[in-house]
């Protein structure tokens, strides 16, 4: 015995000051011909874990706990070990075990406070992290645990405070920078996600989820082509990164590169086919690349990302009553819900003649705004405000099927010649001729409307204008009349020169009074915007429209230009902004002056 003994302390001493590997080989042949010494296994398991021999060492670490179920010592390195196996259940087991041995190991408790965390049991985790900072206030990877679970409730405001602390007492915890990050990225603060992913970065420059994020935050602002540049470096060093997989195809999707998006898509999709957010961008690639069929199938996905919950009141009350849109029964007792966007909701109530055509008994829930205007398009009285019925579990239950207006479009837009293109509103006749009078005075000269940005928080500022590129338009004898909704006093500075040959009706709210607006663009010659919601009015009017799109705007598969125009709204002329915007307007110029 003392012969083996002196064996394994060479072994272990070659192990820790020379070859490890070849240390361990000599140990495995040790532990063949003695493979239920306890001394044995846990020399052998210890090192298995040093060269992450994961099997390995969970087998003999199990061995020993069978045989000395309150080995401390070996309780402490299984469950670790289990840990980073992602067997959370089991790793529980083994805490609980140690924390009748030890009851106070602040260890133990900060680690049952991560196990709860990951297996998003929340209020456990929560009653484990706070036992484990009252504790110790000072652990940096405690209060980084606070921070997550409040992360992982969308609670982002909440968790920034713990982060910011884990990162005061850690300057080098890239976990917390990493989340820090996520935190003002779902927060909208750009600035602040780029500022902390990229002190991450500089922490280690071969961390795949820092190069992620970073390459996130470019792709958001359309900086795609250094976006790709982290996003293939992490690529390299982790080429099954589902979440990556997913990001890279739309990167490649907003570069309007087809075959690498395709490409990527599919291999994320083998990958990851349970993902909502990934459904949802294949989705907007395929309606984008004119596959509507495959579009439309992944379209319902929209409903279950992560953001979507927020935005839709009483999702969890309508979810479970929605209809299987694989088929539908035109005879049932039908209530159809609106899109969440008003421009969205435009888009899709083309459709409405087609239901109004093909269900014998249908309500539809819309924005209170665009009531009147359906009840006077489509000469139905089927329209109500939204949430009258969808808010009010006992209202559902009236109803035999359920469905969101835009997963009908499987059924009524298969194919682009499915889509008629021609204007489907109607604005109201008084209201032209009242506003038509408030215009007399430009009855005479070509009237040109303008709109110019959106009011969304980041992709708004990517896809909007200044009034300021409009100047060239202001110089010709014509009426330039504002449609441009919310506060513009700031915008009308810009151009003290030109604020005067703008037409500002005061008493027609364009954001609010949609009657008014559609009145308003009814009245108009030409109409020259951004991608906003007025933009989607004017098209479903049939006005003349030019659609100003920026090259960093995203392409929305309803602006997919055919011949130059909306396949959606034949009335739309999409021109991408390439070049300078002064160019563009000088070149729209020429157009509508002929």
């Amino acid at each position: 015995m003392t012969n083996l003994n002196n064996k394994i302390s060479k072994i272990l001493i070659e192990f820790n000051t020379e070859n490890q590997n070849t240390a361990f080989n000599k140990m495995q042949k040790i532990y063949e011909m003695k493979p239920y010494d306890i001394e044995i296994n846990k020399i052998y398991g210890k090192m298995a874990v040093k060269l992450n021999e994961k099997n390995i060492a969970t087998q003999s670490f199990k061995y020993i706990l069978s045989k000395i179920p309150n080995d401390k010592e070996i309780l402490k390195i299984y469950y670790q070990l289990l840990i980073t196996l992602n067997k959370f259940d089991e790793a529980l087991n083994y805490i609980d075990k140690l924390l009748k041995i030890e009851k106070d190991n602040f260890k133990a408790i900060k680690d049952k406070a991560f196990v709860f965390y990951n297996l998003k049991k929340f209020k456990s985790a929560r009653k484990y992290i706070d036992l484990a900072i009252e504790i110790d206030s000072e652990d940096y990877f405690a209060q980084n645990i606070k921070g997550l679970i409040h992360l992982k409730e969308n609670n982002f405001k909440d968790a920034i405070p713990y982060f910011k602390k884990a990162i005061k007492l850690n300057k080098y915890y890239l976990d917390s920078y990493n989340n820090l990050g996520v935190c003002f990225f779902e927060l909208d603060n750009i600035l602040s996600a780029f500022s902390c992913f990229k002190k991450a970065y500089r922490i280690n420059q071969k961390h795949p989820l820092t190069l992620n994020n970073l390459g996130n935050v470019l792709s958001l602002i359309y900086k795609n082509e250094l976006a790709l540049i982290y996003y293939k470096k992490a690529l390299s060093i982790n080429p099954n990164y589902g979440e990556l997989l997913t990001n890279l195809s739309m990167c490649y999707m907003r570069m309007n590169d087809v075959k690498n998006a395709d490409i990527f898509f599919k291999k994320s999709i083998d990958m990851n086919s349970n993902d909502s957010e990934l459904k949802y961008a294949y989705s907007t690639f395929q309606l984008n690349i004119g596959n509507l069929d495959l579009g439309w199938m992944y379209y319902d996905s929209r409903f279950y990302k992560r953001k979507n919950h927020k935005s839709i009141k009483n999702f969890n009350l309508v979810k479970n009553k929605l209809a299987n849109t694989e088929s539908i029964d035109f005879k049932k007792n039908t209530l159809i819900l609106r899109e969440q966007g008003l421009g969205d909701e435009i888009v899709f109530s083309s459709i409405y003649p087609d239901i109004i055509k093909n269900f014998n008994s249908v309500k539809i829930e819309s924005d209170k705004r665009l009531i009147n205007i359906f009840k006077n398009s489509f000469n139905k009285d089927i329209f109500y405000p939204e949430g009258l019925f969808s808010w009010n579990e006992k209202k559902l239950n009236e109803f035999d099927q359920i469905f969101y207006i835009g997963s009908l479009a499987k059924f009524f837009r298969k194919r682009e010649a499915e889509i008629p293109g021609l204007p489907y509103l109607i604005a109201n006749k008084e209201k032209i001729k009242s506003i038509n009078g408030k215009l007399e005075q430009s009855n005479k000269i070509l009237r040109v409307g303008i709109s110019w940005k959106s009011k969304d928080n980041i992709l708004g500022n990517l896809k909007s204008l200044s009034i300021s590129d409009f100047i060239p338009l202001f110089k010709k004898n014509r009426s330039i009349i504002n449609l441009q909704y919310g506060d513009i006093r700031k915008d009308l500075d810009k151009i003290k020169l030109y604020k005067k040959n703008i037409i500002l009706l005061k008493d027609v709210d364009i954001f609010n009074d949609l009657d008014s607006c559609i009145a308003l663009l009814k009245n108009l010659d030409f109409f020259i915007t951004i991608d906003n919601s007025t933009a989607h009015m004017a098209g479903a009017l049939g006005v003349k429209t030019i659609l100003l799109r920026p090259a960093k705007s995203s392409a929305h598969f309803y602006w997919k230009p055919k011949d130059g125009f909306s396949i959606w709204y034949k009335s739309v002329k999409v021109i991408d902004i390439k070049e300078s915007v002064s160019k563009v307007i000088n070149a729209i110029d020429k157009i509508i002056s002929k």
